[in-house]
């Protein structure tokens, strides 16, 4: 007969506890050993797991024979297929953090050592290393629950945040507050959690987590609602196999979801984008509360051979206002505009750094792109700014300007510019669309790329297009009085108009 819960809890205490006192240099046999020696008590104890999948090729997810608990729906099974990327897009409530600590789990027991023979390392990735505690690790659905249902010993170091194998596999808990997460690892496998969120999703993956995953053949399960990202863009368009994509609905689940609040869902959301995206898992590359659509500026992206000579050409800076490793983004954007008044964004150099470090990459850009001057805005320290510059480069041309508006009323003219077909991408700015078609103007956090983009563009539209901006008035209003009204302002107060000259 089973012991009771309370005694099976004692004893799965009891075992993990000796695995954790186990020296880390034990031989392999005396290990093994111990091992089965705490399975042989367990298995006295009572049921050995509980398995997320069952033995029916399809299955609802319903307690049937001997599987009677909720279990993985078909679509929460992992491709058997090879592949590296496990992409799941579905509406909240679809079991994504299930499925995901899940199969977490399934891979890092089936794989415990790496080709060399040392543990195997993974990782869980969230947009805050709080959610990845609290949701991924600790929550109800989380990889703590599935491994005491599966009976599984392990060992939670909140130390160091990290759960530890009796095989001596690692499990880092991660946030992707920066690019760099991830860094200096040796992944055999991670699961990325929310990456739609992600403040820098293609940045973390690029610079960190992707060359982290190194070690044998590494595979990354994705749960995320859609939102418009270049990096899922990137990967829901992959056709070597390489990206399984799974798309879901909140409803598929409706079995383990509240009837009523599933009825206040449809009544709130049904019909609706937002209901769309939030609910159905759809993918809609546009935030319809943004100044920028994603089909505008792929419309009016040019290649380098396209590039026309540009009469002006400026570095544009938005410091951040703190310089630790939690410190905002500096924004750097190169832009510049031709003759004929269309303006050309030529490069993103945005990046965390102390104030030599971004002051030293504006100076470089200056050189790089041969600019005629470097525009920083100084909200945070007048002197400063300029003071750190003129340490790199006494003489570079430099500009302050002062945020004394919104930041809605100064991105509002550089938007009605793009939608005027005049301002052209020069190949792939991945990281700062990805900011210009997330970003609204009611958002609570601050874009530092859009912030540097509208301070190039102003500065160029200011310096340069005082022929362009007025050719345009005249040409689009008849009315003469209102134009006199509006040059009168001067340029300045011209570019924030809400609408376009």
């Amino acid at each position: 007969m089973p012991a009771p819960p309370a005694l099976r809890r004692n004893l799965d205490r009891r075992a993990t506890a000796i695995l954790a006192a186990l020296p880390p240099d034990l031989h392999d046999a005396a290990r093994a050993a111990a091992l089965d020696h705490i399975r042989a008590q367990r298995a006295r104890s009572g049921p050995e797991s509980k398995p997320w999948i069952c033995n029916r090729q399809s299955c609802d997810g319903a307690a049937h024979g001997p599987y009677d608990y909720s279990h993985a729906r078909t679509a929460q099974r992992p491709p058997v297929i090879d592949h590296f990327i496990w992409l799941i897009l579905s509406g909240r409530g679809w079991g994504k953090t299930r499925t995901g600590s899940e199969t977490l789990a399934d891979r890092v027991r089936a794989k415990p050592f790496a080709p060399d023979g040392a543990p195997t390392e993974w990782a869980i990735v969230a947009e805050t290393f709080g959610d990845a505690r609290s949701i991924c690790v600790e929550g109800p659905s989380g990889l703590l629950r599935v491994f005491d249902r599966q009976k599984i010993p392990y060992r939670y170091n909140k130390s160091n945040w990290q759960i530890r194998l009796p095989d001596g596999q690692v499990i880092h808990m991660l946030g992707a507050d920066d690019a760099d997460v991830g860094r200096g690892l040796n992944l055999s496998g991670a699961w990325l959690d929310e990456t739609a969120k992600w403040r820098h999703a293609r940045a973390s993956w690029i610079e960190g987590l992707a060359p982290a995953l190194r070690i044998g053949t590494p595979q990354v399960i994705v749960t995320t609602t859609p939102k418009p990202s270049s990096l899922l863009k990137d990967w829901i368009g992959r056709t070597d196999g390489s990206v399984i994509v799974t798309r879901g609905s909140t409803f598929d689940n409706a079995a383990n979801l509240s009837p009523t609040a599933l009825e206040e869902l449809r009544k709130r959301y049904e019909g609706t984008r937002l209901g769309r995206q939030e609910l159905y898992g759809e993918y809609l590359d546009d935030n319809p509360g943004a100044l920028w659509t994603r089909a505008n500026i792929d419309a009016n992206r040019r290649a380098a051979r396209q590039l026309p000579e540009l009469v002006r050409v400026v570095v544009a800076i938005d410091p951040a206002g703190t310089a630790h490793e939690d410190s905002d983004m500096t924004g750097i954007v190169v832009a510049g505009v031709d003759a004929s008044g269309h303006y050309w964004v030529l490069d993103d150099l945005t990046l965390r750094a102390s104030p030599d470090g971004w002051a030293r990459a504006a100076v470089d850009a200056y050189r790089a792109h041969r600019a005629d001057r470097i525009v920083a805005e100084v909200n945070f320290g007048a002197d400063m700014v300029e003071a750190t510059i003129r340490h790199v480069d006494r003489n570079v041309p430099y500009t302050a300007v002062h945020a004394s508006r919104g930041k809605k009323i100064r991105a509002e003219p550089v938007s009605a510019l793009y939608e005027q077909g005049r301002v052209h991408h020069l190949g792939g700015l991945p990281a700062l669309e990805d900011e210009m078609i997330s970003w609204t103007p009611d958002a609570d956090w601050s874009p530092n790329r859009v912030d540097a983009l509208c301070w190039a563009i102003t500065d160029l539209a200011n310096m340069s297009g005082i022929n362009v901006f007025m050719s345009g008035l005249l040409a689009s209003t008849p009315d003469t009085q209102t134009v006199t009204e509006r040059t009168s302002l001067g340029i300045n107060d011209f570019l924030q108009l809400k609408g376009p000259p």
